[in-house]
């Protein structure tokens, strides 16, 4: 007999959540105590620190309880959009702690990193935006957060580590277990996957439903034909940096 939220129905995963949202912690915990082992498994690779990992996970469960307004779910969707959700404060208070670690340093897009080792912020120069910039820059982040979960994991942790929290080439490969260059190569298809998601997404409506054949043909070019969208790294580094 099965007692996770993994096995509720949506009447049952309805009412629970019905109840959270009133302040009851007992059917918050009901809802997301058991993706909590997952969480503290992704919150180990990033922090690579098991006694952060767990501090990680407690956090999400109080944070989850305080901001439950925030969760836009409805009864009727599934539980994977609750899984989303505290999977992306984990995510968030796995960044706090790495950046506490890293006293306090923020993501700069003008700090150089050394000769041929550039980051996505390079070249990236601060302005003033107008409303409207603003706007569409929050929405770019938007379609940036879907883009990269959508990454295979060991493509997501190295673009993470390497892109937005500024770890060497060599400290990701440390991090990771794996060789200098298989850090640039996992940079590289990183890079090339977010290109085309991005491009697909700011297309028109009518033209984002490409051929197969088509799709293939992008992935083997590698590059834009004239008058494709084509989206440079610069704007990932935007992305990242926030208002």
């Amino acid at each position: 007999m099965c007692s996770t939220s993994l096995c509720l129905d949506g009447g049952t995963r309805a009412s629970l959540l019905a109840q959270a949202r009133k302040g009851d912690r007992e059917s918050l915990a009901k809802l997301i105590l058991p993706y909590t082992p997952g969480l503290y498994l992704g919150a180990l690779r990033l922090t690579r620190n098991p006694a952060d990992a767990e501090d990680v996970r407690q956090d999400v469960f109080l944070k989850a309880m305080t901001r439950l307004e925030q969760f836009s779910g409805k009864p009727g969707e599934n539980r994977d959009d609750l899984h989303a959700w505290v999977a992306r404060i984990a995510a968030n208070a796995s960044i706090d702690v790495i950046r506490k670690r890293r006293d306090g340093r923020l993501f700069s897009l003008e700090e150089p990193t050394g000769a041929g080792d550039e980051t996505l912020g390079s070249n990236v120069k601060a302005r003033q935006d107008n409303p409207e910039e603003r706007f569409a820059r929050r929405e770019m982040r938007k379609l940036m957060a879907a883009a990269i979960t959508q990454l295979a994991p060991d493509l997501r942790q190295a673009c993470l580590l390497r892109d937005v929290f500024e770890y060497s080439t060599q400290e990701v490969a440390e991090r990771l277990g794996i060789s200098a260059m298989a850090v640039r190569l996992r940079l590289f298809r990183a890079h090339r996957r977010l290109r085309e998601k991005l491009s697909m997404a700011l297309r028109p409506a009518k033209q984002r439903q490409a051929r197969p054949a088509e799709v293939v043909e992008t992935a083997r070019r590698g590059t834009p034909r004239a008058g494709e969208p084509r989206v440079p790294l610069a704007v990932f580094a935007e992305c990242a940096c926030g208002d």
